[in-house]
């Protein structure tokens, strides 16, 4: 099952939030105030001083070619796992240089700037966003064992990796680093058959809901069997978790051996006809399950369909 998309090549390449009402992308809609306010967080993080201030900000989308290097055209997240080397090695001829290790600083010099110039091989787009220049200074100045000059070149490196950054960084990872749950189905075991991810969500809010809407009302018999059926939707939904959380403490931990117990407290606080017990421990597992979960991923998710609608 492919979980990302492939190539957004969006006619024009930019995406643009706006304050005023929310969001536009050529003549996507608004889809209320959960999106404008994903859409202003978006803004703030990544536009502290000047989000507010305009009427609209523009972001561009990633490059159709940055696709070859992350999941799942590529079987690596081929890009990222670059920035980690640059990252790692930026910091390590900074270390060295500091420590005099000659040697030391100038294998990771060699290293910082054979992946530095793979980048406009990659991604040849942001090939003006590149500094191969300061680049080649950092490693002259390495061999030259010139500390200060190789300090200067890393700032300006720093500069350019930053403005890349700022621009890039939200948009790449909402395109390339979340699932496209668009995509998803979701067995319905309840109805014997697949399907769409949202409307999947949608039955359990409708379940958790059902459950403290009779506890409310002392309708235990209605309370109990929701909360079976809540307890199975579930169970349905971790099949698809396990899809990308294939480690065995994360089956464990999402949807899995871990929430059993907190099922079975629920269940136990119904038989005792404890509406506020009850009533507690459907809130803990709401809070263990759903907002642990949404708190990851739903921010990213919702971003990610504001800007690639029709992906």
């Amino acid at each position: 099952m492919n979980m990302l998309s492939t190539n957004p090549t969006p006619e024009n390449n930019k995406s643009s939030f706006k304050t005023n009402v929310g969001f536009s992308r050529n003549d996507a809609k608004p889809e209320g105030l959960g999106q404008f306010v994903i859409a202003i967080f978006v803004i703030c993080l990544i536009y502290p001083h000047t989000a507010m201030a305009s009427g609209s900000i523009e972001l561009s989308l990633p490059p159709p070619s940055l696709a070859k290097w992350y999941k799942p055209t590529n079987k690596r997240q081929v890009w990222l796992h670059t920035m980690f080397r640059l990252r790692r090695a930026m910091q390590a001829v900074r270390d060295y240089g500091a420590e005099g290790d000659h040697t030391a600083m100038n294998k990771w010099a060699n290293k910082l700037v054979k992946d530095y110039r793979s980048l406009p091989e990659m991604v040849p787009e942001w090939r003006d966003d590149i500094d191969l220049r300061w680049a080649d200074r950092l490693l002259q100045a390495s061999k030259q064992n010139d500390i200060k000059k190789v300090n200067l070149a890393l700032r300006k490196l720093n500069v350019s990796c930053k403005s890349c950054h700022k621009e890039h960084r939200a948009i790449v990872a909402a395109t390339y680093r979340s699932p496209d749950y668009k995509k998803l189905l979701v067995p319905d075991s309840d109805k014997g058959k697949d399907i769409k991810f949202k409307q999947a969500m949608k039955n359990l809010s409708h379940t958790v809901n059902r459950i403290m809407i009779a506890l409310q009302d002392d309708r235990r018999d209605v309370a109990h069997s929701s909360s079976q059926l809540l307890d199975t939707q579930l169970h349905d939904l971790g099949t698809v978790c396990k899809t990308c959380h294939k480690d065995p403490t994360s089956k464990t931990r999402i949807l899995g051996k871990t929430t059993s117990p907190d099922m079975e407290k629920l269940w136990q606080s119904m038989k005792q006809t404890n509406t506020k017990d009850s009533q507690r421990q459907l809130g803990h597992l709401s809070v263990n399950i759903c907002a642990r979960c949404h708190g990851i991923h739903r921010t990213l998710a919702g971003l990610r369909e504001m800007v690639l609608p029709d992906n």
